[in-house]
């Protein structure tokens, strides 16, 4: 009797086991197929929108294709299939090119290292706790110079060298590449300049290109790039003379030369570095798509021989 009662308790207790066993094993693939479910939802989702950004990038180029004339249009929302995006496309023609530091000589370009001079003591004054070194200046001209010299500029009256210093190699911070910049972001190599100045890098990214893009078109440049074409030009003038959010345009480099009433040395150094009507037009077209509280950028290169580069895409 004894024994019977043993075996019934030993196949109950190996039952229970089993059980759990079989009840372990369901609740794990249950659980595995949620999440296999949720992984493909978010995987047609993150396709879904990679999908719906290259059709606003497609928008974009129509609206290009459509303007003879450079396009600078900010924050333009476009619905997609249901799906908001939002649509920037910047003309790279009025940015600097920091590639046009070095002249075809393989010496600075005094032009450019005045304007980059400017363009770093109006971001100084503005952010005076954030401020960009003028060192700045003499990294980038050695950077892209290609001779292993020691670039030495004198800025507002005083020196500042360049990268090729030994001050680089002691810090292990990379080396000059001695060739032109292919990518904004190859600036981080700079003395003091990091990735941790978002706010200095983003002002120069709204400013700079390294794009084949030759003279600076004076009817896409923003107000802080006018500003920085004459020594100690207010801000309020510079935007006046902006026309890149106006329903107006300069026909030739000497109407805005006119409009700006600078002196004659600024003149005759800025009349072979500006442009009333480029002959290539170069775009940056970011489209950033929202669903579900999803958001998926894609950042493309465009130029108007209608070619689109895809550069960059950011998912949040």
């Amino acid at each position: 009797m004894i024994n019977k009662r043993r075996k019934s308790g030993f196949v109950l207790l190996i039952t229970v086991i089993i059980a759990s066993v079989i009840t372990t094993i369901v609740l794990a693939s249950s659980q595995t197929i949620s999440t296999s479910n949720k992984l493909m939802s978010q995987h047609f989702e993150l396709n879904r929108l990679e999908h719906t950004a290259k059709s606003a990038i497609n928008y974009a180029l129509g609206i290009i294709n459509q303007n003879d004339e450079a396009v600078n249009i900010k924050d333009l929302s476009i619905n997609i299939d249901g799906i908001a995006c939002k649509l920037n496309i910047i003309c790279d023609n009025g940015k600097i090119n920091i590639n046009n530091l070095i002249a075809t000589d393989n010496k600075s370009n005094d032009q450019y290292v005045t304007i980059m001079s400017n363009l770093i003591r109006s971001y100084n004054k503005r952010y005076p706790d954030d401020k960009i070194t003028y060192d700045f200046i003499p990294a980038l001209v050695d950077a892209i110079d290609t001779d292993n010299d020691i670039e030495n500029l004198k800025i507002f009256g005083r020196s500042y060298i360049g990268a090729e210093n030994k001050y680089y190699r002691q810090k292990g911070l990379p080396q000059c590449k001695n060739n032109k910049l292919t990518d904004l972001s190859e600036i981080y190599f700079i003395k003091d300049f990091t990735g941790a100045n978002k706010n200095s890098f983003n002002y120069l990214a709204d400013l700079l290109t390294v794009k084949n893009t030759g003279k600076i078109d004076i009817n896409s440049a923003n107000p802080e790039v006018i500003s920085s074409l004459a020594v100690n030009m207010a801000d309020e003038k510079a935007r006046l003379l902006s026309v890149i959010d106006k329903d107006a345009k300069y026909t030739t480099v000497a109407d805005f030369i006119a409009a700006a009433e600078l002196d004659i040395s600024d003149s005759n150094n800025l009349a072979g570095i500006l442009t009333a009507a480029p002959k290539k037009i170069y775009y940056t077209v970011t489209a950033e798509c929202t669903d579900r509280g999803q958001k998926y950028q894609l950042k493309a290169d465009i130029s108007n021989n209608k070619d689109i580069y895809v550069i960059d895409k950011y998912i949040k």
